[in-house]
């Protein structure tokens, strides 16, 4: 039935009543790249779709805040490496992704010591 769950854990058995609050039901259809087929492909599917809620689309570097993070040194000493060597248009592409990082607030400007590519 629509609305209700039945919980069981080690000492008890219970229907509860869910009320659903805000439903959102989308009919634009992702692409899956996959070489399943048959009932592998159906099984893959609607395990999608039971956990549709958890997924993202687009990358998860744009779409997801994971909250504040901290690198914590085994010394003072910085850490200089020069950047990997890149094609021009790789090097846009990075501008692009870091810019879009920026926007989203997800990275900052530093002036740190450490530089890593």
């Amino acid at each position: 039935r629509d609305g209700v769950t039945y919980v069981r854990t080690r000492g008890e058995q219970r229907l509860t009543r869910v009320d659903r609050v805000f439903v959102l039901e989308s009919s634009a259809h992702v692409p899956i790249n996959t070489s399943l087929d048959g009932a592998d492909k159906e099984r893959l599917l609607d395990i999608i779709d039971q956990f549709s809620e958890n997924l993202i689309t687009g990358t998860a570097n744009t779409t997801v805040k994971t909250g504040t993070m901290r690198i914590q040194l085994k010394n003072d000493t910085p850490v200089v490496y020069r950047p990997y060597k890149m094609s021009h248009s790789e090097k846009l592409r990075v501008r692009e992704i870091v810019n879009d990082l920026k926007e989203k607030n997800i990275i900052r400007e530093s002036q740190s010591e450490f530089s890593s590519p």
